[in-house]
């Protein structure tokens, strides 16, 4: 059984654009069940970009999410990446925090 998945866009034999959601059971930002589906990571090539592709793949990511037991579907990006921010906002999903990471040479 997989718990991850990876959906592509194509454009003629042209790959347009990507997403890949898992299935988390752990601990998930801001999530109330379990198991929580998670958009590990979408891109779409410039030149197909504000045409639907990510609306698009996101939906088939929240689809196999859902078919997997998932009632919500979570997300990440960096704290500096306004423009991924904004793309999350504009198809739905909230922001539940803000993280700080730390590391440390040993």
């Amino acid at each position: 059984m997989s718990y991850e998945k990876v959906f592509i866009c194509w454009a003629g034999k042209i790959p347009a654009g990507f997403v890949e959601v898992s299935l988390r059971r752990d601990y998930v930002e801001g999530a109330n069940s379990s198991p929580t589906g998670y958009l590990e990571g979408i891109f779409v090539e410039k030149r197909f970009r504000k045409n639907g592709v990510a609306r698009m793949l996101v939906r088939e990511a929240e689809a196999w999410a859902k078919s997997k037991g998932a009632t919500e579907l979570g997300s990440d990006t960096r704290l500096s990446n306004r423009r991924s921010q904004k793309f999350h906002k504009a198809l739905g999903f909230i922001q539940v925090e803000k993280n700080v990471a730390f590391i440390k040479e040993l």
